[in-house]
């Protein structure tokens, strides 16, 4: 019999190309669930899985438009400085929190790249005190959604649950993009509620996308947890 990490593995290489078509308009109507290709296109799991910084602070930048990185008109905007090599850390749908304003949902980011850094423009749902959420105060991402890789092959996945591995789901992430997620890290599910992330895997393909391979501490239910389903993340303060 064959072990249940060789049939992951193998369930792996359907899963890679199988999300990267998921991103793909189809071309077909009949255009088969898996696909089969060979082992070779399946890379060993990373070791080191780097994740995307968690608190920053507003931009020392002052002009007649911005005290502190914070925008004087609105009051909703700032700017972050970052690492111009690192993935966009900050995304529509998280939730930050400041020094006064308290926790913000992030509405739009944009991002300019120069030859040293990069500032990301963050709009919130809140009016930012420029003084007291501007530099030099940090400001922290809370929480922020997910949601499993739509992806189902009968007896092995199905909405990107994993069927035969308690507590085992599966994201994509471009390639270039860091992992959002970390051992720790509590997750909100629909149906299992609360869990702590215990284990994380990556996979890289040859398609356009990564597969996170997640691992926490209650069983899933494909129904209810599963795509299209979101997933909180919470991030240990």
């Amino acid at each position: 019999m064959f072990s249940k990490k060789f049939i992951i593995v193998v369930a792996l290489i359907a899963v890679l190309i199988g999300c990267a078509k998921s991103e793909k308009k189809k071309e077909t109507t009949t255009e088969k669930s898996t696909v089969n290709v060979p082992v070779k296109a399946v890379k060993p799991p990373s070791k080191a899985i780097l994740s995307t910084p968690r608190i920053f602070t507003a931009s020392k930048y002052n002009d007649e438009k911005w005290v502190n990185g914070i925008f004087k008109k609105d009051k909703n905007l700032v700017l972050i400085t970052i690492d111009n090599k690192i993935s966009t850390p900050i995304k529509v749908g998280y939730t930050l929190r400041f020094a006064t304003a308290g926790e913000a949902l992030v509405k739009e980011v944009g991002r300019m790249d120069y030859p040293s850094y990069s500032t990301l423009f963050v709009k919130v749902d809140k009016i930012l005190d420029s003084k007291n959420d501007g530099n030099p105060t940090p400001i922290t991402i809370v929480k922020f959604p997910i949601v499993a890789c739509a992806y189902s092959q009968p007896g092995v996945w199905k909405n990107g649950i994993h069927l035969q591995t308690s507590g085992m789901f599966f994201i994509a992430v471009p390639h270039k993009e860091m992992s959002p997620i970390k051992i720790g890290d509590k997750l909100i599910f629909a149906g299992a509620g609360e869990t702590t992330i215990l284990g994380i895997n990556r996979y890289e393909g040859d398609g356009p996308n990564s597969s996170i391979m997640i691992t926490v501490d209650k069983p899933l239910d494909p129904v209810k947890d599963g795509a299209p389903n979101p997933i909180t993340v919470i991030i240990p303060q």
